[in-house]
């Protein structure tokens, strides 16, 4: 099933694939468009709940407000005693591929947490085999609960664009204004 966001747009007729078949297409106009597709960098909100689709951060908050869960990790942070620094880790799970067939690596995970400003301020983020590495100058309990934020989703930029590993992926006919978003192949 194909999902596309239309800017203002109005119900059409299910398009007809190159097979001839019909596939469901459905379309969600919304009353602002979407701002960038980095969700890094978005603030508005409409844009965010698109982009919670396509990309996802290393853990998802509980409901009940406990242990956040992994989604990209395998498990919960680790601490890793260092002379005189914090440190935190955690394995990437294995398996994952960004919606290009990018295999999720700790070091492209290392790579997207550096460039979000909430994470680097608290920690410089770095790859350490399949672990990614949080070293602070001093604990922080804020670090696990950061990591679940929509800002902190991982992004592989790759041949001028941008990859997630959500459950649908930004089409290649997306422009600014319409985004048209795919089921996933990965």
């Amino acid at each position: 099933m194909e999902i596309g966001w239309a800017h203002r747009r109005r119900w059409a007729r299910h398009p007809v694939a190159s097979s001839g078949k019909r596939h469901k297409v459905l379309r969600v106009g919304l009353l602002t468009e979407l701002q960038k597709l980095d969700p890094r960098a978005v603030q508005e909100y409409a844009s965010a709940v698109v982009l919670a689709q396509i990309f996802e951060p290393p853990y998802a908050s509980d409901a009940e407000g406990g242990t956040p869960a992994p989604v990209l990790f395998d498990g919960p942070l680790r601490t890793d005693p260092r002379a005189g620094k914090a440190v935190s880790r955690a394995r990437v799970r294995e398996g994952l591929k960004f919606s290009n067939g990018t295999p999720v690596t700790a070091t492209l995970v290392a790579q997207s947490l550096s460039g979000v400003p909430s994470v680097a301020g608290l920690a410089a983020v770095s790859a350490e085999g399949e672990d990614v590495v949080f070293e602070m100058d001093r604990p922080s309990s804020r670090l696990a609960s950061e990591l679940c934020q929509r800002w902190c989703s991982i992004v592989l930029e790759s041949d001028g664009g941008l990859y997630g590993t959500g459950p649908y992926a930004v089409a290649p006919d997306t422009v600014p204004g319409r985004v048209h978003v795919v089921r996933n192949p990965n």
